[in-house]
């Protein structure tokens, strides 16, 4: 912040939490670069054509929350389970759409969640399976052998989830479960 003339103050308290404030110069008559990165080339993230019924599977609050808000802001209906016995419970008695699911869970984990969605008769066992990962190439393997479709890794971005969840729905519309397993970075 202070190279660019700004200022970040922090306050904190135990048990309370943390305020940050970051502070930069703006001019109003200001005009942005010209060259745009490849983030901006695209556009800005349009809602889903079709809303989905998405059932996250994360057992830490911020990271369950975070992925919420992004995929309601997609356009999606988001239940939430905080564990992989619960994501499994819930995939067996309601219709998803599409399973996201922590790969670390204690318990059930990713990869265990993901073999026994794959395990429940009818559409549930063959709905999508997005593994949202912490970057562990074993650990992406295994969400990928015992079942998932893809593999998201933290910390997770609005563009990334987007795509994440439009590849699998375009999954979820084609030939099914044949196709080969893809990862999303």
């Amino acid at each position: 912040a202070a190279l660019t003339g700004g200022e970040l103050k922090g306050q904190s308290a135990i048990g309370v939490g943390s305020c940050f404030t970051l502070d930069l110069p703006w001019a109003a008559g200001a005009v942005a670069p010209t060259e745009a990165d490849e983030s901006t080339q695209r556009g800005p993230i349009a809602p889903a054509k079709r809303a989905m019924r998405v059932l996250v599977a994360e057992d830490d609050a911020l990271n369950a929350a975070m992925l919420r808000a992004i995929l309601e802001q997609l356009g999606h209906q988001v239940v939430h389970a905080q564990s992989g016995k619960r994501a499994v419970e819930l995939a067996n008695a309601v219709d998803f759409d599409l399973v996201m699911l922590d790969g670390r869970m204690p318990g059930l984990d990713g990869a265990h969640t993901a073999a026994a969605l794959r395990d429940l008769d009818g559409p549930a066992g063959d709905m999508p399976i997005i593994a949202v990962i912490g970057g562990d190439a074993e650990e992406a393997r295994e969400c990928l052998e015992a079942g998932a479709d893809a593999v998201l890794r933290k910390p997770v971005t609005v563009a990334g989830v987007a795509r994440a969840v439009a590849d699998a729905a375009a999954r979820g519309q084609g030939a099914g479960r044949d196709l080969p397993a893809f990862a999303v970075g």
